[in-house]
């Protein structure tokens, strides 16, 4: 590898919060938090 390629500048990519994501994919990301949520639940009243 020679100098050059080791130094190339990383592209930025804009903060993920500045990202507008599909209405699907923002449900399905709510829905696993309140699955995970629940999990956590089922956990410290098990223990």
């Amino acid at each position: 590898m020679c100098n050059e390629e080791r130094h190339r500048p990383i592209p930025k990519r804009p903060p993920l919060h500045s990202i507008q994501l599909p209405e699907l994919v923002l449900q399905r990301a709510f829905d696993t938090v309140d699955e995970l949520d629940w999990v956590l639940d089922q956990l410290e009243t098990f223990v």
